[in-house]
Order: structure tokens, then sequence, then C-alpha cells
């Protein structure tokens, strides 16, 4: 999901803001928003830390924090899952293995 303005969207995000804001700012519904956020966060810094609700683009030092702990989220997540492929991939080993 892109937006035609990313300029805009970059701007909005210079200072946190929750979905609902930008729900209302984007005129669209919350997986939207989750999905133009998702995709924004490929090639921009975006912080959506844990421990506070939002969204935030990384402009500066004062960021920094927000950015280790953003990375440590993602580390924790990408482990999280990797563990829950291990039952699945078992899983596909025994019933193929049965064919």
């Amino acid at each position: 999901m892109e937006i035609k303005n990313n300029d805009k969207l970059k701007e909005i995000l210079k200072t946190r803001h929750i979905k609902k804001d930008l729900m209302i700012v984007l005129g669209v519904d919350e997986r939207t928003v989750r999905a133009i956020i998702s995709d924004l966060a490929v090639n921009e810094p975006i912080i959506a830390t844990s421990n506070r609700a939002g969204y935030k683009l990384a402009v500066d030092i004062n960021d920094a924090d927000g950015v280790d702990h953003e990375l440590k989220d993602l580390d924790s997540r990408i482990r999280r899952l990797e563990a829950r492929k291990k039952p699945l991939m078992a899983f596909n080993e025994r019933v193929k293995g049965r064919k």
C-alpha cells in the first residue's frame, strides 16, 4: 500500500502519532495505516517500539535510543517467528514423508 505523498507522511511522522491520528489524517482504516507504515519502514527509519504507542520517523540524534529499542524489538520478533517455524517444518517433514 503506497500513499501518493510520502513527503507529507514523513513530515507528519517527525513527531510521534498513534494509528487513530493517522487514520484521520490519511482518511484510511487501521489496516491501511499499518500497511502504509510497513511499506514506508522498508526505506525509512520508522520507530514503532513495544514500550510506546505510535509511530515516529527517526530524524536526529534524539531518536537514537528509540532506534536502538526498535532494533531490539525486531530482533526479538525474528527469534519468535523462527521458533514458530520449527513445529510447522517438522509437521511438513512428517506429512510429506508419508506420501
